[in-house]
């Protein structure tokens, strides 16, 4: 492929652009907190690894119009993407076209639901770089952020630096100190449910395994299971694997969904959505392929 790196004269002007502006699209910086005083059971849908255009533009492209298709029939109060939104690195001319297309099939997707975009490896790079998180941000959404919902708290977190921030380590410090300060805040306002996401799963298995290309690396994954059981998180989602696992660890649920468009093990983990129900102090999940999808969520919040 020919190499068609983005100028750093371009760079800077498009992210002082975006610092006057702000994001063009990011529907995170719009969030609200939206607490009910009687907690009513909702659910939400979960998706992985779109990755436009990775096994080809037209079969990536259909995948994520079947995904809109079915948000659209399902109409979920919103849906959190996690990770790999497009496929080839920030500074290539060809990541342009696929940030193009992302947007315009989603464009096409009921208004009334919200998209949480998670940001992946193939978004901003394992190690990841100030330029590259710049160019994300300034298109999708904050590499960390959270939102409200229901009285339940949603935690996106940023996964390549827990997997590799040997560039900036700095800032992979600053989110981990902004994680804990957001549980400690959770613990006292009385959240029914804390969730977390992220693209990397902790782990795929077993929480004791040790770190391959698919997972986080052990004395992260501690840090973090550390904290979800200190603070009574519920659940950590996940995508990066393009196949399903799922982890227990005493009664924290680590799950991983495969893709939304090319999963690697078809037809027995076929490519879909994760439907996720949510009571007041646990929640239900179950992941359909496209061909079995259901016609309606199990608590519809529109109708």
């Amino acid at each position: 492929m020919t190499d068609l790196k983005i100028s750093r004269r371009k760079f800077v002007q498009s992210t002082a652009a975006s610092m006057l502006m702000g994001p063009a699209i990011c529907q995170a910086s719009k969030v609200k907190s939206f607490r009910v005083k009687k907690f009513e059971p909702f659910s939400f849908v979960v998706m992985a690894d779109p990755q436009l255009f990775m096994a080809g533009e037209i079969f990536s492209t259909n995948q994520l119009i079947r995904a809109v298709s079915y948000l659209n029939q399902l109409l979920p109060p919103f849906v959190v993407v996690c990770g790999d939104l497009t496929n080839v690195a920030y500074n290539d001319y060809g990541v342009i076209h696929e940030t193009e297309v992302y947007f315009d099939k989603f464009s096409q997707m009921n208004s009334l639901i919200k998209r949480y975009d998670v940001s992946g490896n193939h978004d901003i790079g394992t190690p990841p770089t100030y330029e590259s998180i710049a160019w994300y941000e300034q298109r999708f959404a904050p590499i960390w952020y959270s939102f409200i919902y229901r009285n339940n708290l949603f935690i996106i977190l940023e996964s390549d630096l827990l997997k590799n921030s040997s560039n900036i380590e700095e800032l992979a410090n600053k989110q981990m100190l902004w994680l804990e300060d957001e549980l400690k805040k959770s613990s006292r306002a009385k959240f029914c449910n804390v969730m977390l996401f992220m693209h990397h799963p902790l782990c795929l298995g077993s929480v004791t395994e040790t770190e391959q290309y698919f997972n986080i690396g052990i004395v992260k994954r501690q840090e973090i299971l550390g904290l979800c059981h200190q603070y009574n998180v519920k659940a950590v989602f996940n995508g990066h694997y393009h196949n399903t696992a799922y982890v227990n660890d005493n009664g924290l649920e680590i799950i991983t969904s495969t893709a939304s468009s090319n999963a690697f093990n078809e037809p027995t983990d076929p490519a879909g959505l994760r439907l996720v129900d949510v009571y007041e102090d646990h929640i239900v999940h179950t992941f359909y392929g496209y061909s079995a999808m259901p016609t309606s969520l199990t608590f519809p919040v529109y109708t």
